[in-house]
């Protein structure tokens, strides 16, 4: 078989392997190490993502002990938290694959997949680019905030466009999400390009890069979900927003003042933007 991610062939080989090292079922959900975080970059078809970690770097199909989970995924959903118990500690390689359709099978053309932290796949793999993924030290206890984004179209490579700037931080520790969208009033829907981060009350600012599947006019926005490490749908009352460049929100935004307009941000074929800097000035109330 060519080598690959193999997640349908090896899926029994998965079983016989924990059973034979006395790795079943039962020792896993009863331990108490975690790796946890949310992928971004999913590929707007319903399917399934598929989640590993592993202790090697190439994590399938060399690992026979690896730990998979996996979630189903709908047509209008843009990431995904994951939480996958690990057996002890040690230094762990997290891949995830958004199989369009069914799962238990090999990506195919148009599959997303990534890796933490870069969002690529190791060279192994065939794709471009490829890069080492970034190792996960889990000590005595959960490591969590471990986000990364889909970057590779299984087949197609990944996009080379992107915006990218610095976000001032407002002083409130919190989740930062900061996402991009055709939508100039950034309503609901499913086509957001977003970033998240962990931040701290002493932090000031964080350099987001925001990939792009396709030429067109963007708007970013921005906000701190404060005091949490997830972002659960609207903000509540404290948490800050603010979008570029002016960091207010437009007129109209669920009733938050003071009210701005949302520069464009024009993106075309083989170019990125950069420099896409602002604040945060509003306090959601």
């Amino acid at each position: 078989m060519k080598k690959g991610l193999m997640f349908a062939s090896l899926a029994l080989a998965l079983v016989s392997a924990l059973a034979l090292y006395g790795c079943g079922a039962a020792s896993q959900s009863g331990s108490s190490l975690t790796i946890s975080g949310r992928i971004t970059g999913l590929a707007g078809q319903a399917g399934v993502l598929t989640v590993i970690a592993s202790t090697t770097t190439e994590g399938i199909p060399t690992d026979p002990n690896k730990i998979e989970v996996d979630y189903n995924v709908a047509a209008t959903d843009t990431a995904v938290n994951y939480t996958i118990t690990v057996p002890s500690a040690g230094t762990y390689y997290v891949l995830a694959a958004h199989l369009i359709g069914t799962g238990s099978r090999d990506p195919a053309a148009g599959d997303k997949a990534g890796q933490y932290a870069n969002g690529y796949v190791p060279a192994e793999f065939g794709q471009t680019p490829s890069a080492v993924p970034d190792p996960i030290v889990v000590g005595s206890s959960a490591v969590t905030g471990k986000d990364f984004e889909l970057k590779i179209t299984w087949g197609g490579g990944s996009s080379s466009l992107s915006i990218s700037g610095t976000v001032t931080l407002p002083g409130v520790a919190g989740l930062l999400w900061v996402g991009a969208t055709t939508d100039e009033a950034f309503g609901e829907h499913p086509g957001y390009k977003e970033v998240f981060h962990q931040v701290t009350a002493t932090d000031t600012a964080y350099n987001y890069t925001l990939t792009i599947d396709t030429p067109g006019t963007y708007y970013v926005l921005a906000v701190v979900y404060a005091g949490t490490t997830e972002a659960t749908g609207y903000p509540k009352a404290g948490d800050k927003i603010g979008e570029y460049a002016d960091g207010y929100v437009p007129a109209g935004f669920l009733g938050q003042t003071p009210t701005g307009t949302p520069t464009a941000i024009p993106i075309s074929s083989g170019t990125s933007a950069t420099g896409k800097d602002f604040q945060l000035k509003v306090t959601w109330i």
